[in-house]
């Protein structure tokens, strides 16, 4: 090898120690200027992600309720009765008088029991601590099965064993469990049978001033003087001919709002499809 591909070679390992050198000496320098002290501190004054929720008393993970609003375009908070009652009187709406009926009673109770009872998966038989005018068959059970796939699925309920009470009671109860008996476990696509029934609209806006499904707001001042003509008071008219009409209206985020009539046949058993009397279109604009 020559002597001047060794000095190259020389000069070269000099350069590196000599870099090597520099930083060595700066990074002394940093630490003898406070600079592992302030990192030291800083890291110090950090809190975790679960520190700074129970500082700010949230819960893990999740934005406040402010936050929630905004991103979601919706409605902070919910009016009371009182700015309900201040809204109608203001755009001179004339909303039939509230009037809570054992129907709406019964419907209250029957909501909060929805779904299966503890791990009873298939069975449905506490409906009926609710639905005191329905019953099955003898050694019948209300049962239930999951029909669809993993795209769209639901409970389907089979009511071929129902017996029903011959009164008023009897043909509302029959609705509802027609009706919401199935409103649970709604995957994916089957989300789009989601309903509710609509009894009192001061009850309705002061409830649910904002769609669940969308965030949006449902009934805006034009609507509200639109719906405010319905009477949505459950009434149920007992026939000659062992059947009973019931009117009821119901809500869906996709299709709004329809007051509705429907015939119970008490001596079957069995419900007819319900008639539209009135609609109201929305669409939540949700796609699943």
């Amino acid at each position: 090898m020559s002597n001047n591909t060794k000095n190259k070679q020389f000069n070269f390992k000099q350069v590196l120690i000599g870099l090597g050198a520099i930083l060595i000496v700066f990074g002394f320098g940093w630490l003898g200027c406070g600079g592992l002290d302030s990192l030291a501190e800083r890291i110090k004054n950090q809190c975790s992600v679960d520190e700074f929720d129970e500082q700010n008393d949230r819960t893990p993970n999740q934005c406040s309720v402010d936050e929630f609003d905004e991103q979601n375009d919706r409605t902070p908070n919910q009016c009371s009765v009182d700015e309900f009652d201040e809204f109608a009187k203001k755009n001179n709406l004339n909303f039939p008088p509230d009037k809570y009926t054992v129907y709406e009673a019964t419907l209250d109770k029957f909501i909060k029991c929805i779904g299966p009872k503890d791990k009873s998966v298939g069975d449905l038989s506490h409906y009926f601590k609710v639905l005191t005018h329905l019953k099955m068959k003898e050694k019948c059970r209300l049962k239930y099965e999951i029909i669809g796939d993993s795209f769209a699925s639901k409970p389907m309920i089979n009511l071929d064993n129902i017996i029903i009470d011959k009164s008023p009671e009897g043909a509302w109860e029959a609705v509802l469990l027609s009706v919401l008996g199935d409103q649970f476990n709604l995957i994916w696509h089957a989300g789009y049978s989601q309903r509710c029934i609509v009894t009192n609209w001061r009850k309705f806006y002061n409830g649910r001033p904002a769609d669940e499904v969308s965030g949006k707001r449902v009934c805006t001042e034009v609507d509200m003087k639109t719906l405010s003509s319905w009477d949505i008071t459950p009434k149920v008219e007992i026939n000659d001919d062992e059947t009973a009409t019931v009117y009821y209206c119901i809500f869906n985020a996709w299709n709004g709002f329809r007051r509705v009539s429907q015939r119970v046949h008490f001596d079957t058993g069995k419900l007819e499809k319900p008639v539209t009397l009135e609609q109201f279109y929305y669409n939540c604009r949700i796609r699943f």
